[in-house]
């Protein structure tokens, strides 16, 4: 297994892992067997994916009996460019940029985690800091402009009068894992992450941290797969997403992702996370 990147025009791909089946192609297509491209959204560092979904992918692998490939992006923007290029075939994406994939980018929803997603607002386990409107004048972090705890926690601070730029100041970590990190390191006072990748940091770093807020229920991320791909295959990685869950090595990927479980999924509900999008995508309503 090699870490290397890959350039790609505007934006910049990593594979992160290599598919392990190489076997014959299966009835959707003679010749070389197809790859199966899992994008996913770099909302961890790639190390954390890699532990996280190196057992989904090996499934898929033989299951499927083609090479699986699992991508990250280096940020959320390049994510999205990504899914605009239709670069993978298979994409696990918050409810925002599912949405955005469907409406924008040819790809339909397939499952989606049972779990629902909270944002939290940490600080050190010793800060006199208790509440929003202590970080009036304060450094919060943000894993990237796009993620939707970034802005569900924006709204949160807005509605108890606190604005990014006038009351606070915004520092981009690119991932949930780097803005608690900056808080440890007391680079920022506070940090807005996802209460699931809070849970996913090593316990020295959790041991460390203090949630002061917690938002409303989200729904979480969504395995979305390229209109066009034939849809015996779309079937066939559909049961084999939906068995996975039914495996040991299902049943420990999805408790260590504090995923929940996995179900069917549609574009239903999915335009009203459209608001979730800020005006710096260009997607904005």
């Amino acid at each position: 297994m090699r870490f290397v990147g890959r350039a790609f025009s505007a934006m910049r791909m990593l594979p992160i892992l290599a598919g392990l089946c190489c076997r014959a192609a299966m009835t959707w297509g003679a010749g070389a067997p197809p790859v199966l491209r899992v994008g996913l959204f770099p909302n961890l560092s790639p190390v954390a994916l890699v532990r996280l979904y190196a057992p989904l992918g090996n499934y898929l692998s033989a299951q499927l009996q083609v090479p699986v490939q699992l991508y990250t992006a280096t940020n959320f923007r390049a994510f999205m460019q990504a899914l605009q290029a239709g670069r993978y075939e298979l994409a696990v994406a918050p409810p925002h940029l599912a949405w955005f994939a469907v409406a924008h980018c040819g790809y339909v929803p397939l499952a989606r985690y049972t779990a629902k997603i909270r944002g939290v607002l940490v600080v050190r386990k010793g800060s006199v800091l208790n509440s929003i409107a202590a970080l009036r004048g304060k450094r919060i972090a943000f894993p990237d402009p796009l993620a939707l705890m970034t802005q569900a926690i924006e709204a949160a601070l807005a509605k108890d009068g606190l604005m990014a730029g006038r009351d606070y100041r915004i520092v981009m970590a690119q991932s949930h894992n780097n803005a608690a990190m900056m808080v440890v390191r007391g680079e920022a006072a506070a940090a807005g992450i996802g209460g699931i990748p809070l849970r996913s940091l090593p316990s020295e770093v959790a041991s460390q941290l203090r949630v002061i807020y917690t938002t409303p229920a989200l729904s979480t991320q969504y395995l979305l797969v390229k209109a066009s791909e034939p849809l015996a295959l779309r079937n066939r990685i559909r049961m084999g997403l939906l068995d996975f869950a039914n495996t040991p090595a299902g049943t420990a990927f999805f408790k260590r992702g504090g995923l929940g479980g996995i179900e069917p999924a549609s574009a239903a509900g999915l335009a009203a996370y459209r608001k979730y999008l800020p005006a710096t995508s260009g997607t904005a309503p």
